[in-house]
């Protein structure tokens, strides 16, 4: 049995779809109504089925979605459509049915693509879904222990207090992105946080980095992190990022940092490596 799809006739009074040009309305309709949609609006179609629906060879699709995005009404991210405002038409508020039915789509996306839907603020609170996964109650963080930052004790904190004081010495500063924690709590990161983060790694693209941790955490809840080892997780995923960014010839060992012996090689297309000297100083290549 087809999957049934509606369009309200309020479809044809929104002023957005009135500045599009027909080919535009077009698209934006198979992509509400062809028939690998889902109740999410997160789902995986070929440009060659776009095409054969609409009629359009490439070039025309991706312009189209180029005034898609920066408009943005609806994302190509891979094999992926993503429309953000699609959870908004779909009264999931009021239907547990529709609610179960979102949230069990979302829970088998990759990470990557959770990520996205954060950073282009996909209209479903994606950080309240429920995980089906029960913790056992001796349940321990490995990592725990081995955090570098100040314990809560530090803040004047019993342990199994319920609502942590913030560190009097810390200034105030704007929360830019919350990553879930073991608890299920959320670990706010501040922009303080991310320009000494950018700071220390330059090579590293933070924002971006950041969201793919959250996504992570996200989705893979039996290795989430507690608030005492976020720091150290944050500072080990920027650090392994830095080293990928790093030319391969001048990356760094972070526990005996050393000038690698590839660093300096004889041309071979010029002179004789020598053994007696060691390398040719007058003629080599980083």
């Amino acid at each position: 049995m087809a999957t049934q799809r509606y369009i309200s006739t309020s479809f044809w009074d929104d002023e957005w779809i009135q500045t599009l040009d027909p080919s535009e309305k077009l698209l934006y309709l198979d992509l509400m109504t062809n028939p690998l949609t889902n109740i999410a609006g997160v789902y995986k179609v070929t440009d060659r089925r776009i095409g054969f629906d609409t009629g359009f060879n490439l070039d025309t699709i991706r312009h189209i979605f180029s005034k898609f995005e920066k408009a943005g009404k609806a994302f190509r991210k891979g094999e992926y459509i993503i429309i953000p405002s699609w959870p908004d038409h779909q009264m999931w508020q009021k239907s547990k049915k529709i609610k179960t039915g979102i949230e069990t789509i979302l829970l088998n996306l990759d990470p990557e693509i959770i990520g996205f839907l954060v950073a282009i603020q996909y209209r479903y609170p994606i950080d309240t879904l429920s995980i089906p996964y029960t913790y056992p109650s001796n349940y321990i963080d490995l990592d725990s222990d081995l955090d570098l930052d100040s314990d809560l004790d530090s803040y004047g904190v019993k342990p199994g207090a319920e609502d942590p004081a913030p560190a009097p010495s810390a200034p105030p500063s704007q929360t830019i992105i919350e990553i879930i924690t073991i608890s299920k709590e959320t670990y706010p990161i501040t922009q303080e946080n991310i320009d000494l983060f950018q700071v220390s790694y330059p090579g590293v693209d933070v924002m971006a980095e950041l969201n793919k941790m959250k996504a992570w955490s996200f989705a893979n809840p039996k290795n989430r992190k507690t608030s005492k080892g976020m720091m150290r997780f944050i500072n080990g995923w920027l650090a392994k990022q830095q080293d990928k960014s790093a030319p391969s010839n001048t990356r760094y060992q972070s526990d005996k940092p050393r000038i690698a012996e590839s660093a300096l090689r004889p041309n071979s297309s010029r002179e004789p490596y020598d053994p007696k000297v060691g390398c040719v100083v007058t003629d080599f290549e980083l």
